[in-house]
């Protein structure tokens, strides 16, 4: 009887060990399969699919579903913004480093990034991206659902614009329609209060920008460039405002307005300097759930 009993344990064992160096499968509901391995290299326990490293320091934190996650918002995004682009795998990878606390976010990438939820950083050589990188801290609410998506379409941008730095505007803009509808709501409230402190950017002042805004006017930022994405968006469709974003970065705004949309002053754009139409340009789903409710689901 203790024969069988060890021999039992012994298959138990070995059933275990094997289970853990063969692909994780088991998804979230809603969430597609993805083959996913994990192993340490030195303090990192890591997840690996065919597209994202996923990075923590404390392998006992539950973040099993963030893999697939992750590869399922980037083919959204790709899909949406890229239309058939976007979709051969990225080599190389894209780390998603997760933090546990803003303390352990800050040290990480430094005092600068203050109290924001996540970071996107790609490093360029030669016109080929070298590195991609998500800095997300799990601590703080609706990360999810706000934060990773809007960092990871700026790494999908990256990739289709092969490194090129994108209007500030363009960037976050789309970044923007990308977060759940009560982050955008919020973010519309924020505006209301810019216009009463009078901190509202023209459409010319909007486009022309080239630096990250002054703290006075970063809600209004964020909100009217959103705004404006939409507004073009809405004319035509995303690849096509993705053309416009090309032909900027080629020709300059002014002469990529007027070629993709026929704008030739930007008085016709002046409805972004406007409470309801920037609150009601934020009040649509994201765009990553327009054709299929996933970010909703992969909430579940």
């Amino acid at each position: 009887m203790k024969s069988r009993f060890s021999l039992l344990l012994t298959a138990l064992m070995l059933n275990s060990a094997l289970a853990a160096q063969e692909p994780s499968k088991k998804p979230e509901s809603g969430i597609p399969k993805v083959g996913c391995r994990r192993y340490e290299a030195g303090s990192w326990w890591i997840q690996q699919t065919d597209n994202f490293r996923v990075c923590t320091r404390n392998r006992h934190l539950d973040l099993d579903s963030l893999p697939a996650r992750c590869e399922m918002l980037r083919l959204k995004i790709s899909g949406v913004w890229l239309g058939a682009d976007g979709t051969d795998n990225w080599i190389p990878r894209c780390d998603v480093i997760v933090h546990t606390s803003l303390a352990e976010y800050q040290q990480t990438l430094g005092a600068s990034v203050g109290r924001s939820v996540g970071c996107a950083t790609m490093k360029v050589d030669g016109g080929r991206i070298v590195s991609r990188r998500i800095d997300i801290r799990i601590d703080a609410d609706h990360w999810e659902l706000d934060a990773l998506p809007h960092e990871l379409t700026h790494v999908v941008l990256a990739d289709r614009f092969n490194g090129r730095r994108l209007p500030p505007w363009a960037d976050e803009g789309i970044g923007v329609l990308s977060e759940s509808t009560r982050k955008q709501q919020i973010r519309a409230d924020a505006f209301k209060d810019s216009v009463h402190r009078g901190c509202v950017y023209r459409p010319t002042d909007l486009l022309n920008l080239r630096r990250f805004p002054a703290a006075g006017y970063r809600e209004a930022f964020y909100a009217q460039s959103a705004a404006l994405v939409r507004q073009l968006v809405e004319r035509s469709s995303h690849q096509q405002f993705i053309h416009c974003v090309q032909e900027s970065l080629d020709d300059g705004e002014t002469a990529a307005l007027a070629a993709v949309y026929n704008i030739h002053s930007t008085n016709s754009l002046d409805g972004i300097t406007k409470v309801h139409a920037v609150t009601k340009a934020l009040s649509h789903e994201p765009v990553t759930t327009r054709q299929q409710s996933l970010i909703a689901v992969a909430a579940e």
